[in-house]
């Protein structure tokens, strides 16, 4: 295997007090991505962020694109979803029709 589907849902307001208070997590957090390990598309990850409420998340508005190289940038500072999407569309789709297979999976569907 050289690619792994991951998701996250925003919960709840989470708020922190050392010693200011501060909100750590908010509902644009909701997430769904493709991490790969090797194979075509190297050491990348590719996500897709939406904005909702806790359990109302269905990625069919999504906000948000992040596209990391992380041979190159292992901190995921430089998204390079926008000059990828320009350079070479095809893999920009490739890669969001690959993740709506995961997300609209289910157990030995699954790849």
């Amino acid at each position: 295997r050289d690619s792994m589907f991951i998701e996250y849902y925003f919960n709840d307001n989470n708020t922190k007090c050392i010693p200011n208070c501060y909100n750590v997590e908010d509902a644009s957090n909701n997430y769904i991505g493709i991490r790969h390990v090797g194979g075509e598309y190297g050491d990348t990850l590719y996500s897709e962020f939406q904005t909702a409420a806790s359990g109302e998340t269905v990625f069919d508005n999504v906000d948000f694109y992040e596209y990391y190289n992380l041979t190159s940038d292992l901190w995921q500072m430089d998204n390079i979803y926008n000059s990828t999407k320009n350079a070479a569309p095809q893999t920009i789709q490739t890669l969001h029709s690959k993740l709506r297979m995961w997300y609209a999976c289910a157990g030995d569907s699954c790849p």
